[in-house]
């Protein structure tokens, strides 16, 4: 018993030098949480992933989709893995939706990030999960653009139920300059009791945030940080 003790704290010893001597972590955050099948500028969402430490080799990283939205039916088709390419720091999906003419209330797209296989060791990289990284993200999309007037803002919670996803409108920045709102990101956190706070993500989007990881809660509370001054 003493020595298999002493070997799972040496693995454990072993596998931390590994880690801090230089094994990529991931995170993915949502760039463009807002998607349109309407022909429109900026029609496509984005979810970014991202790695720090070692960025010298690509990386190969699957991923899992959820949501309402299907994968190859109502935006264009995912493979299920993204490469970061050698000597770069992030990597983007792009949403695509696909127009189908067809009226739909607004859906989502969750993206889990996936870790690697358990038979490869060292990890080519970890999965983050802190409360200012997370390792899934989200994003909605809409039929049509919404209304230049803050009309998201003025919306309430929207909960989708089968894959509980909630899209949650984000304040208008402190100071509402064009400037600004461009370049506001966001701190979210979540509550079920208003007394305990977890910060769940940040989103560089100016109008919604997706939650896809709203635990157990029916109906959590939201509330917001402005990272980026003025």
């Amino acid at each position: 018993m003493g020595r298999a003790q002493g070997c799972l704290t040496g693995t454990k010893h072993f596998f931390r030098h590994l880690i801090k001597d230089g094994s990529a972590v991931l995170s993915v955050s949502a760039s463009d949480s807002q998607a349109y099948e309407q022909n429109v500028l900026s029609r496509t969402a984005a979810l970014v992933i991202k790695r720090t430490g070692n960025v010298a080799e690509s990386l190969n990283v699957p991923y899992e989709l959820s949501g309402e939205a299907s994968n190859g039916v109502d935006y264009v088709e995912l493979l299920g893995v993204v490469t970061i390419s050698a000597g770069n720091a992030s990597a983007t999906i792009v949403i695509n939706p696909i127009p189908d003419g067809a009226a739909e209330p607004v859906e989502t797209v969750g993206l889990a990030l996936q870790s690697p296989a358990p038979d490869i060791f060292p990890p080519p990289y970890l999965l983050a999960a802190t409360r200012t990284l997370r390792h899934s993200a989200g994003v909605s999309i809409r039929d049509q653009l919404l209304p230049p007037d803050g009309l998201s803002r003025r919306q309430r919670l929207v909960w989708l139920w089968r894959h509980r996803h909630v899209i949650v409108p984000l304040p208008a920045p402190l100071a509402v300059t064009n400037a600004t709102a461009a370049a506001t990101s966001w701190a979210v956190e979540a509550s079920s009791d208003l007394t305990t706070w977890q910060e769940i993500g940040v989103t560089q989007d100016p109008d919604e945030f997706v939650d896809v990881n709203p635990g157990d809660a029916s109906a959590p509370f939201y509330r917001f940080r402005q990272l980026s001054s003025p």
